[in-house]
């Protein structure tokens, strides 16, 4: 069983610098996963979002990836040669009518950012870059998925005290349950013979209406499912793949037997039962939430 949440980094050393990849992931109904790379380069965030999905199957997964230090881009010079031939040609005009004016000065030319700049080719990654960013993000991974492991055995542990005392308040019912049935069935007769003194009725008949009337109170097959579902929780607890859905499936299925128990019960000790299993559900659906 693992956790959605989880967090793992990682550092590779590049150059005279390092990549520093940080992943964390929270849960999510479905998997969503966003790259974030210091500068924009699609074909290793596809690369890297593919090796996420190869690994992680329900979460929103987050990958930072950054630089510390120096690693050399590719740089290339731009020069704006409209603009820059647009500035000569003013000078040479402000020259003709000014016999004073300063000669043209081609470095004062050079820092001006609206002329010259220095671009970073952003798509120049080269291949060595890039398996050291893949080789940093498949670490990260590992150590986010060891600490999805470890939060999903926390998981486990509370879930399974959690269902164990569903487990007992249920069989608490399942002991009472003949002697309840019974003594309603005694009750009802009581009144129904009390009601028809008077009158003369086929007992058989009233025993008839005793045994129907309780059958419509009789939670037997409530209990026989709700074991049924317990115990294929239990199952799913043990595989190693992804189960969080089943999980919350089935823990849908157990609150609906528990629900129908309640409505049916008319005993005070059933309906306590009740409203203690309701409570321990409602706190393993909150953690069967986080489950990948």
């Amino acid at each position: 069983m693992k956790s959605m949440t989880g967090f793992g980094s990682a550092r590779v050393e590049y150059g005279e610098g390092q990549i520093v990849i940080e992943t964390r992931s929270v849960n999510q109904r479905f998997f969503d996963c966003q790259v974030r790379l210091f500068q924009s380069a699609p074909s290793l965030e596809d690369a890297i979002a593919k090796k996420v999905k190869s690994l992680i199957i329900r979460g929103k997964v987050e990958v930072f990836v950054r630089i510390e230090g120096e690693i050399r881009t590719s740089q290339e010079l731009q020069v704006d040669e409209l603009l820059v031939d647009q500035y000569i040609a003013t000078f040479h005009e402000i020259r003709k009518k000014e016999t004073n004016s300063l000669p043209l000065d081609i470095n004062r030319l050079l820092m001006n950012e609206s002329l010259v700049r220095v671009a970073h080719q952003e798509q120049s990654f080269s291949d060595e870059f890039e398996r050291c960013v893949l080789k940093g993000v498949d670490q990260a991974l590992q150590s986010l998925l060891k600490m999805r492991g470890q939060e999903g055995s926390a998981l486990l542990l509370n879930i399974k005290q959690e269902i164990k005392q569903v487990t007992n308040h249920c069989e608490h019912i399942a002991e009472v349950l003949p002697r309840l049935l019974d003594e309603y069935k005694s009750r009802l007769h009581a009144q129904i013979n009390t009601l028809v003194a008077s009158h003369e009725i086929d007992e058989s008949r009233i025993l008839t209406e005793v045994a129907l009337l309780a059958d419509k109170v009789d939670i037997s097959e409530e209990i026989v499912r709700l074991k049924t579902h317990i115990q294929q929780f239990l199952r799913y607890c043990q595989l190693s793949e992804p189960i969080g859905r089943r999980l919350d499936f089935l823990i849908q299925e157990m609150n609906r037997e528990v629900n129908t128990i309640g409505s049916k019960a008319s005993d005070s000790f059933i309906r306590q039962e009740v409203v203690e299993m309701k409570g321990h559900l409602e706190k393993v659906k909150e953690q069967v939430q986080n489950i990948e």
